[in-house]
């Protein structure tokens, strides 16, 4: 009787998970084979400013298919889309699909600008916070740190459109340490609010430009970059808070264990 019992129930089982199954198949081909009913689009930036929205992304996939609304679900050429998509080169990650109530599902990653740089040759461009190169985005300006001065040169299209890392990028060097300076400056609550442009003067020193006050701020080279801005907001919150943001001309951060500075 027991070893019966084990065998009905063991059918029951079989029974109830091929009815499962039976039911997912029979909703997955109804699925399938209704109509598109809407398009949802999640831009994921966390907490960072994007450099593109829906719009741009809608026509992406209005022109990669031929009629989505009267399309089948199964007839929506996923791929294509995902394709299609990467070729915007501010878009870091896509992941489309369809859901049960028949909506195209869209959800796009994109890269984090971090600086903009101008270069005297005309160009501009930002570096993100990975360190590749993204286009600038007619229309939409991101709102991050500028870096501009003597930077003599240009850097090709393809290398910006294809998102090319700095670092792997030796004749362009001095980018690599407009990326480190702006990286550190970000990861400074303060002084982030406090920094607005990166300057590289004709002695190749780098110089920065208060969003508060006209003072020069002479960084020179970037060897101990960590100490140099940790006087920086030292004298920030203690000499400036006292005398006013207006007092100063310059300040100058290039000698070891000093700050010096030059009155109105």
């Amino acid at each position: 009787m027991k070893k019966l019992a084990h065998i009905l129930k063991a059918l029951i089982w079989l029974i109830v998970l091929a009815g499962i199954g039976f039911g997912v198949w029979h909703l997955k081909g109804v699925h399938e084979q209704s109509y598109c009913s809407g398009l949802d689009i999640r831009v994921y930036d966390d907490k960072y400013e994007s450099l593109t929205d829906t719009t741009p992304i809608r026509k992406i996939i209005e022109q990669a298919t031929d009629s989505l609304y009267s399309t089948q679900l199964r007839n929506i050429p996923l791929r294509k889309i995902e394709e299609a998509l990467h070729q915007n080169p501010v878009i870091e990650k896509v992941d489309v699909f369809t859901n049960l109530d028949g909506k195209l599902k869209v959800k796009v990653k994109t890269y984090k600008p971090l600086v903009r740089v101008f270069t005297r040759k005309g160009t501009s461009f930002y570096i993100d916070r990975s360190g590749v190169l993204l286009p600038t985005v007619e229309g939409h300006s991101a709102h991050v740190l500028f870096a501009s001065g003597h930077l003599n040169f240009s850097v090709p299209d393809s290398l910006i459109f294809n998102n090319y890392q700095i670092k792997n990028l030796e004749r362009f060097s001095v980018l690599q340490e407009i990326f480190n300076l702006a990286d550190q400056l970000d990861a400074n609550t303060f002084l982030r609010a406090q920094i607005d442009q990166v300057y590289l003067n004709s002695d190749q020193e780098f110089e920065l430009t208060p969003k508060i006050g006209n003072q020069d701020i002479l960084l020179g080279n970037l060897n101990m970059l960590d100490r140099k801005l940790r006087k920086l907001e030292a004298f920030y919150k203690q000499a400036m808070q006292v005398n006013g943001w207006n007092k100063y001309k310059s300040i100058n951060l290039k000698y070891r264990d000093q700050v010096v500075c030059s009155k109105l």
